[in-house]
């Protein structure tokens, strides 16, 4: 894998060596109940902030103004997290991925990008030497921060999901 602009990418010679595998429906309905629950509980929690301020919007004429600025503050907010929420969901219902053996944890890569209007930006990336079973393809994958902190010796399996669009 290759990392490029904040994106990480397979390499022409990792889509040849890899070999894809095709979720079951039972768990790609897994994976879109734990995402729908945990987008759930995000839900409430802007709500329990949202209904409250509202309240005192209405009811306290001291603290009027600055509860509409947290409403407005809020609610952009929210319609950012729902555009966040719609691709989080496509990611879930992905039908392919590869399966790797961890080899090697690598260090955690970090960099920075600077730019004029946004300022710095920093990326992690969590590298391991892992290994293709089926075929003993050795390569260098990037992985989740989760998958780097699961990853042990005694399951060193880790799943990677692999958009369409990546395998051509």
């Amino acid at each position: 894998m290759k990392r490029e602009c904040g994106s990480v990418y397979f390499t022409e010679e990792d889509k040849q060596n890899m070999i894809i595998k095709t979720y079951t429906p039972e768990e790609i309905e897994e994976h879109v109940a734990a995402l729908r629950q945990r987008q759930r509980m995000c839900k409430l929690f802007k709500l329990s902030i949202i209904i409250p301020a509202v309240l005192l919007a209405l009811f306290v004429e001291r603290v009027k103004y600055p509860a509409y600025v947290a409403i407005i503050f809020m609610s952009f907010f929210w319609v950012v997290d729902e555009i966040g929420d719609k691709k989080d969901l496509k990611v879930a219902r992905s039908e392919h991925y590869i399966e790797i053996k961890v080899l090697e944890k690598l260090r955690r890569e970090i960099t920075t990008s600077f730019n004029q209007t946004t300022g710095a930006t920093t990326y992690d990336y969590y590298p391991v030497n892992a290994m293709i079973e089926e075929n003993g393809y050795i390569s260098k994958f990037y992985i989740s921060q989760e998958q780097y902190q699961d990853v042990t010796k005694e399951s060193p399996y880790v799943r990677i999901t692999v958009w369409d669009k990546e395998i051509q």
